[in-house]
């Protein structure tokens, strides 16, 4: 059924861009039709039409692109999803309210201008957010700093880095690790923007993610090496007492759906989770937490008896109705979890992917308290 789904998913995909073109255009004929003339008008028809498209420029299959058609494009992108949800609000107060057609659409615009300068605002600031979770021998107090989903690239730079680090070090963490998605899949790797990690004095631990096998994850993993940060590949480091595993990205077992551009050595044998797991011998005296960039895998995880597993990936659905729609799609979405033992934490991430807007949800980076089990 997976399977289905994201097979079809650019077919309704590509029908949701009609009937959004259709519906845009129709509202905005009656907010403002005998105000503007013909031209004008059909120049809001083409605009409305690459409002809608926009979001195509933006996925990695249709090539590379510069920082300005990215930065452009997921501007839009963002822009058509705000734009619909304020005309269908209004919509709803029209039907108790009336308001003459032209009032309404400057209501919509204005309404569509403000989310859209707080979203880019909301996702702009970084919060620092403390989790406890008690492990089961665990032989003294933790403190790792959890950042997940940075999404370096055209929005985010060497400041922005610079600025997560020193907060890191405000925190006073044991640790670092980073799960996954440390770079964006659609610009170069610039390594001077992680420069900044040099100045952590703490062991700093790293996983792939999706959008860094699209950069590239050799590239990727070799520039966060000089940087002195542990690159974590399907195995275990022992640190403090603890046994921390860290996955590369990979679908939970054989029957799930994965695109194959997730797969950088098409040749190799085809590892998931389960695979991975199956191979790893842990000891059962010491506590374990598992790294994975996406929270998939939880039954085998929890059959392996992993104490805590950390991930990322869904950014909690970052923009409004998606905020909804992730936890569909995922049944761990965002949050504090546990299953049958497993106790499992997902980072909403600190960057964004494709529009620089949250609506629904917040960046943050989490530290984790982890405490002795009484």
């Amino acid at each position: 059924m997976r399977h289905l789904f994201f097979t079809l998913l650019p077919t309704f995909v590509s029908i949701a861009i009609i009937v959004v073109n259709i519906y845009l255009i129709k509202r905005f004929y009656g907010y403002f039709i005998k105000e503007l003339n013909k031209p004008f008008y059909a120049m809001l028809c083409i605009v409305l039409f690459f409002v809608a498209t926009s979001f195509l420029m933006i996925r990695h299959e249709m090539g590379s692109f510069s920082d300005s058609q990215f930065i452009i494009a997921s501007i839009l992108m963002g822009t058509l999803a705000f734009l619909v949800f304020a005309v269908v609000l209004v919509d709803i107060v029209l039907i108790f309210i009336h308001i003459e057609p032209k009032y309404a659409g400057i209501v919509v615009l204005s309404t569509t201008l403000l989310i859209i300068a707080y979203s880019i605002c909301n996702a702009s600031h970084t919060r620092v957010k403390h989790q406890e979770i008690k492990i089961e021998g665990l032989p003294q107090e933790l403190h790792i700093m959890h950042l997940s989903d940075m999404h370096i690239g055209p929005f985010r730079g060497h400041e922005f880095v610079k600025n997560i680090v020193n907060k890191t070090i405000d925190a006073h963490v044991d640790a670092v690790v980073i799960t996954g998605d440390l770079f964006d899949g659609v610009v170069e790797l610039d390594k001077n923007s992680i420069a900044p990690f040099k100045k952590l004095n703490v062991p700093i631990f790293f996983i792939e993610g999706n959008h860094d096998i699209i950069i590239g994850s050799k590239r990727v993993k070799e520039a966060v090496r000089e940087m002195g940060i542990t690159v974590l590949e399907n195995e275990i480091f022992n640190f403090e007492g603890v046994q921390l595993i860290g996955l590369n990205y990979m679908a939970e077992d054989d029957s799930a759906y994965y695109k194959e551009e997730h797969i950088e050595d098409k040749t190799a044998e085809r590892k998931t989770i389960k695979s991975v797991l199956d191979d790893l011998v842990l000891d059962d005296n010491k506590p374990s937490i598992l790294l994975h960039h996406s929270p998939a895998g939880i039954k085998y995880i929890n059959e392996k008896g992993i104490d805590l597993f950390l991930s990322g990936h869904t950014h909690a659905g970052q923009l409004f109705p998606f905020t909804w729609l992730i936890k569909l799609i995922f049944k761990y979405s965002y949050g504090y979890h546990n299953f049958n033992g497993t106790q499992i934490f997902v980072s909403q991430g600190i960057g964004t992917s494709g529009p620089p807007m949250r609506l629904g949800s917040k960046s943050e980076m989490v530290v984790l308290d982890l405490m002795p089990l009484d």
